[in-house]
């Protein structure tokens, strides 16, 4: 009865040995986009790659309001917590005081995206025919993918002593034709209040150049 009980504790020994080993030989990565940053608010594509068996480990996130996996187990849809950062654990799928590998994740808020006037960016020229402001990141950015989700609710446009006003992003008829028949005009100054994918409104502005 004693062999087998002390059979039993080796076996024990081992298998936990072993899980030790393997657990110093994890190799693992988690990719999340360019800066390693999550969002608030909007779902980040979380992709974990590991030489781990899947049926070895198990993922747990800590710090994160939704979680939905994507096709495989390696991709997650998440939509972070209020906290500053999140935690991604691999841990052995029957011992969860076995971790492979833990990753801290930082959270912050979406950047603000640039004014564009049409196709100007700030601080570039502009042409006076120009019908739309934009918001959304510059072409160097990470987040292109997101351009599409910013809507701009009203804008407020400064044509030397004189202040036009609109909503949405279509710039006004008597817009154009100021800046078509003030030929002194050296720059304008445009203020827009921005919706986000977040769900944050922001205020961005620029100044544009007519020479």
């Amino acid at each position: 009865m004693e062999n087998t009980t002390v059979k039993n504790l080796l076996v024990i020994v081992f298998l936990l040995a072993l899980k030790m080993s393997q657990a110093q030989d994890t190799v693992c990565t988690i990719e999340l986009g360019e800066n390693q940053l999550m969002y608030r608010n909007i779902e980040n594509l979380v992709t974990i790659n590991s030489n781990l068996s899947p049926t070895d480990f198990k993922i747990v996130f800590k710090n994160c309001d939704s979680i939905r996996q994507i096709e495989s187990k390696k991709q997650f849809s998440i939509i972070p917590g209020r906290g500053r950062v999140a935690t991604v654990n691999l841990i052995d799928s029957q011992d969860s005081s076995i971790v492979y590998y833990s990753k801290t994740l930082k959270i912050e808020y979406l950047p603000n995206p640039e004014l564009f006037y049409g196709m100007s960016i700030n601080g570039s020229k502009i042409t006076p025919s120009t019908g739309h402001l934009f918001a959304k990141y510059p072409p160097s950015h990470n987040l292109l993918s997101l351009n599409d989700s910013f809507e701009i609710l009203n804008w407020k446009i400064i044509i030397e002593d004189k202040v036009f006003e609109g909503d949405g992003n279509s710039i006004s008829e008597d817009v154009k034709k100021e800046l078509k028949e003030n030929n002194n005009t050296e720059f304008i100054s445009v203020l827009a209040v921005v919706e986000g994918p977040d769900g944050l409104v922001r205020k961005i502005g620029g100044v544009y150049n007519m020479r």
